[in-house]
């Protein structure tokens, strides 16, 4: 079995509760531990934990105590979970509170240590098992919410994603853009080239939407030639930047010799913090807008 380092975030403030966490993680013997290295940073709060969080440094586990100075309970898992950070959490509790565990479980904890009961064992034990479970509930969230063809987020994936970003919007009063995009003469594609090229189109359309847009913005193939995307953060007034990024990789893309040229029709819909829209509301007015300038267009030609 190859071994790799482990990176643990423990979030604690007791000092002889850190103590005995580095004790336990450390006392078993490299043929026992899976592990290569074991790397432990400690932080006494969640505001703390937060920022090494946002640091981006390299992180696989952590390991929550739910009483802290600044979060008790289940809300310290909340705001841990409201970062986005995407590793297993194992949350660990003084009392065998079966109500406060349930609730943890159900949302996102990968499993809970009660203290006290704890060994070296049983703690390695745990992380390795919340890692190797995290992974399989990765694989099997991504395949459930992934476009299998281009890689970007199918309708569902779209869906949830885009209904919690709305609400944070909302909450931070952001503006942002919905782009409608339908993909021009794809069947026209099929028919002349054969559907493995029409697929190779849908990839490239998919590729070309990468370049244009930013690595936080949520891009989704939601149909046949259907394509969204939900630009966060984005004031209003901006859309003719995203057209000229548009344009220009398109143009990049253009450069490769193809028998054909892929080209979109577009429409923008305006997200507003206080308008209280729904996802669902704007995806229909950015689709509306779409058809009529794919109308408009059909009528030039």
């Amino acid at each position: 079995m190859d071994k790799n380092n482990l990176n643990v975030l423990l979030i604690e403030d007791n000092p002889d509760d850190v103590i005995l966490f580095e004790e336990m993680i450390h006392s078993l013997p490299p043929n026992l531990s899976y592990y290569n290295e074991i790397n432990m940073n400690t932080r006494e709060s969640i505001s703390d934990s937060i920022k090494f969080i946002e640091e981006k440094l390299p992180l696989d586990i952590i390991l929550l105590d739910l009483s802290l100075p600044d979060s008790i309970g289940y809300e310290s898992l909340r705001k841990l979970r409201d970062t986005k950070v995407e590793v297993p959490i194992v949350i660990m509790t003084m009392l065998a509170d079966e109500e406060m565990i349930a609730k943890s479980l159900q949302n996102g904890a990968q499993d809970y240590l009660i203290k006290g009961t704890i060994n070296a064992n049983l703690l390695l034990r745990t992380i390795r098992y919340s890692i190797d479970r995290y992974k399989w509930i990765t694989v099997l969230r991504d395949l459930a919410l992934l476009d299998e063809l281009t890689g970007l987020y199918n309708r569902r994936g779209f869906i949830t994603l885009a209904e919690s970003h709305l609400r944070l919007a909302m909450r931070k009063e952001k503006q942002a853009i919905l782009v409608y995009f339908d993909l021009d003469r794809l069947k026209s594609i099929n028919d002349n080239f054969g559907h493995r090229e029409g697929d190779r189109a849908l990839v490239n359309a998919a590729k070309i939407l990468r370049n244009t847009f930013r690595g936080s913005d949520i891009i989704a193939r939601i149909g046949g030639d259907e394509f969204v995307v939900l630009a966060l953060d984005v004031p209003h007034g901006k859309e003719a930047l995203i057209q000229e990024r548009l344009k220009e990789s398109l143009d990049e893309h253009h450069k490769t010799m193809y028998q054909y040229k892929i080209s979109f029709s577009y429409g923008i819909a305006l997200f507003d913090a206080r308008s209280n829209i729904s996802i669902d509301e704007l995806l229909k007015e950015a689709d509306s807008l779409m058809y009529e300038n794919k109308q408009r267009t059909s009528d030039q030609d």
